[in-house]
């Protein structure tokens, strides 16, 4: 990893945040990965659970389980105090980047970006076996590929949640804007959790704004509730009535629900989703 990034160089850094910094690398057989350096203080419980963590994640998600929307994680390192996780490196840029612009980023590729997601989650809840909880599920973990497939990265945060039991953390993990209400109070790790940052980013690709934008007092979730409470006086109601966007918005909607029993599952909302695309006669891209 040392030698892939040029001990860290400065200048391969793509990416910095509260996580940490993410490096671009070249491996000796000539893979391109994007090589994730986390920025949390060693210590030994907190270096036990990344171990039994990262073990398990690179069991389902290694070369044997591959997902055509899940960002391939190569491997991880724990040398030190730091803690290092090495993927596939993508060249499409983030939904985060794309979001707001309507016109380069068209209802077609949202559908195909929202069901993207969808299958990823679907696959991580209801097909691997302990259920993997992701946790942080954001418009900027959402990559896309050279030819626009989105692809789900970043499990740093994620958990296995085993039949009967959740996941309970010390501290709330996860994105404002994007965490289910019920984790703040409980601080257990759920898949209905990610069900309801899964809806958020739906009201994203929706509407075009941000979960949290910092000229608005109130996110995203609060203002499509208040918009629905209103009767979205705006007047466009019944012309938006039927379109893609009405749709993801609405479906988002359900998925925000403030009581988790009330969210669909991801295989109802994927289902929910192709229907969309159906009725819309939207072509998908990647199906």
């Amino acid at each position: 990893i040392v030698a892939a990034t040029r001990n860290f160089s400065d200048d391969l850094v793509i990416g910095r945040g509260g996580y940490g910094v993410v490096f671009r690398g070249v491996l000796p057989d000539g893979r391109t990965v994007a090589v994730k350096k986390l920025a949390r203080p060693r210590d030994g419980d907190g270096e036990r659970e990344f171990r039994a963590e990262m073990e398990v994640l690179a069991d389902r998600m290694g070369s044997t389980w591959t997902h055509p929307n899940l960002v391939t994680l190569y491997g991880w390192c724990l040398s030190g105090s730091a803690k290092i996780l090495v993927y596939e490196h993508l060249d499409g840029g983030n939904l985060e980047s794309l979001i707001g612009d309507t016109a380069a980023f068209g209802w077609a590729r949202r559908l195909d970006a929202a069901i993207g997601v969808a299958r990823a989650l679907v696959f991580l809840h209801h097909e691997c076996r302990p259920a993997v909880v992701h946790r942080d599920v954001k418009a900027s973990n959402v990559l896309l590929d050279r030819d626009g497939r989105a692809k789900v990265t970043d499990f740093g945060l994620a958990r296995v949640v085993r039949p009967g039991d959740t996941h309970v953390s010390t501290v709330v993990a996860g994105t404002v804007g994007y965490v289910a209400p019920e984790y703040g109070q409980t601080w257990r790790a759920t898949t209905k959790g990610d069900v309801y940052s899964y809806g958020v980013l739906l009201m994203e690709l929706a509407t075009g704004r941000r979960a949290v934008d910092g000229g608005e007092e109130e996110c995203l979730v609060d203002w499509a509730r208040r918009m629905a409470k209103e009767g979205w006086r705006s007047g466009d109601a019944a012309a938006a009535a039927g379109t893609v966007s009405w749709e993801l918005l609405m479906l988002g909607m359900r998925c925000t629900a403030d009581a988790p029993q009330e969210r669909p599952d991801m295989p109802d909302v994927l289902a929910a989703l192709v229907d969309v695309a159906d009725s819309a006669g939207v072509r998908l891209e990647f199906t």
